[in-house]
């Protein structure tokens, strides 16, 4: 099992340096933007001096979604690995994109705090907790139904009888797997008339988007 650390790269690299002087680490990844590539470049000349390996990732600062959606990506490719997300650098953006990617994917998060009174690099990082409810932890079914709706351009009219359809799913466990999603805020199912309508939450697509991602 290998230890990968998914680094924010902002305009100055200490926090990263700081997160690589604190783990045993074997493979980096650096999520950059336009505005931080030359840091990005400067880490990965020291990782190369450690003998970690280390990728590149440019993302868009702006773009939460493309962000996240990157950072999943990676996850995915290396499950059965120790991850471990460093969103101390970088935008608010990319920052909010590594702890919502972590929460999903039950990743250690942590940031590392400026120093106060010569405070030990092991007392300034601080580790977020993880949620119950990870995306692996989603049954097979309610996977199926979540990439159908983002397929659908994540809105489904009449769902519940098209989701039974086209999934070949019995019309009593549609019910409960949409209850379900609801509940962990992953879909939102409406009336409008005699259509029942569901859509994915932003949390729903992004969840859905992993699923389609290739190993």
């Amino acid at each position: 099992m290998r230890n990968v650390h998914i680094m924010t790269v902002g305009l100055t690299p200490k926090p990263i340096i700081e997160g690589i002087n604190a783990y045993q680490i074997d493979d980096i990844f650096l999520l950059y933007n336009e505005g931080s590539k030359t840091e990005a470049n400067s880490i990965r000349a020291l990782t190369e001096k450690l003998f970690i390996n280390c990728t590149l990732v440019e993302v868009d600062k702006f773009d939460l979604e493309d962000v996240v959606v990157k950072i999943l990506s990676i996850i995915k490719k290396n499950i059965g690995n120790r991850i471990h997300i460093n969103i101390t650098g970088g935008t608010k953006i990319m920052s909010s994109a590594g702890v919502i990617a972590g929460f999903f994917s039950g990743s250690e998060i942590y940031y590392i705090k400026e120093p106060k009174n010569n405070d030990p690099l092991s007392d300034r990082i601080i580790k977020l907790p993880i949620p119950k409810v990870q995306l692996d932890d989603i049954k097979d079914n309610a996977k199926k139904i979540l990439t159908l709706i983002l397929e659908r351009g994540g809105k489904i009219c009449s769902a519940n009888s098209e989701i039974s359809d086209v999934l070949n799913i019995r019309p009593q466990l549609v019910s409960y797997y949409i209850n379900k999603l609801e509940k962990e805020n992953l879909i939102e199912n409406k009336k409008e008339g005699r259509n029942n309508i569901i859509k994915l939450t932003n949390a729903g697509r992004f969840a859905a988007k992993y699923f389609t991602i290739a190993n």
